[in-house]
């Protein structure tokens, strides 16, 4: 299991750390991705909604691919 994937599981189960971690982690990539989509300011609402629907989803992550996925 990579470090993301322990990341993403310790998340899972509450962990605040886990969970703080696994977005500085993440918010790179997820950030180009949103500006891609649309413009910076839409961006930022775009990074937050991904991450507020995210984290309750990841109990569900099977660990079928990638977590950056």
């Amino acid at each position: 299991m990579g470090q993301l994937e322990d990341l993403a599981a310790r998340a899972a189960q509450g962990d605040p750390a886990a969970q703080a971690a696994l977005i500085r982690e993440t918010q790179a990539d997820v950030w180009r991705l949103c500006v891609h989509l649309a413009d910076r300011q839409v961006a930022e609402d775009l990074v937050q909604e991904t991450y507020l629907r995210a984290l309750p989803a990841l109990a569900g992550f099977e660990g079928r691919s990638s977590l950056r996925t």
